[in-house]
């Protein structure tokens, strides 16, 4: 099994121009779609557990980092809504 995280997974869909995904959205394409739901293992809030061949006691969680730009946008929006 490998776990995504929404943020990381939302940076490779980006680099191939694809579609952002969330919960809603990650929930409405494995609902309607065969082939997003033979992909997912098992997905919640956090993020996407994909089935692979090889289900592994030790798998890794893929998270990606936040970068600078990340850092203050969030930043900007605490400062904002602390007014």
């Amino acid at each position: 099994m490998a776990y995504v995280n929404y943020l990381a997974l939302n940076k490779l869909m980006s680099n191939v121009g694809g579609t952002q995904y969330d919960f809603d959205a990650v929930k409405s394409a494995y609902d309607s779609d065969a082939a997003v739901k033979s992909l997912i293992r098992n997905f919640d809030k956090n993020g996407i557990a994909l089935k692979t061949d090889k289900q592994d006691v030790k798998d890794k969680v893929v998270k990606a980092k936040k970068t600078s730009v990340d850092q203050m946008a969030l930043k900007a929006a605490k400062t904002h809504l602390k007014r």
